[in-house]
């Protein structure tokens, strides 16, 4: 588990550094404080487990679009 979380908490750190130099995709997510690192954890396990096309592929960007599906930013939301 710790190395999973690790791997995720380093793509959050990352693109919240593209985001603060305005050049992140416009894929982002916006976590609340109180999500654990555990249920962040599950979300993208689920995520990979229901989306075997990402196996072959580098895993940041699908752990991305997984914290995407479930907490995208407020602003995205209304675009949709």
């Amino acid at each position: 588990h710790a190395a999973c979380q690790s791997y995720i908490a380093g793509v959050l750190d990352y693109h919240n550094m593209l985001r603060s130099m305005k050049i992140a995709p416009e894929i982002n997510v916006c976590i609340p404080e109180t999500v654990t690192m555990n249920e962040l954890h599950l979300i993208v396990l689920k995520y990979f487990q229901k989306n075997p096309q990402h196996d072959s592929f580098v895993a940041a960007p699908a752990v991305l679009l997984a914290l995407y599906e479930k907490y995208p930013c407020a602003t995205q939301k209304k675009k949709k």
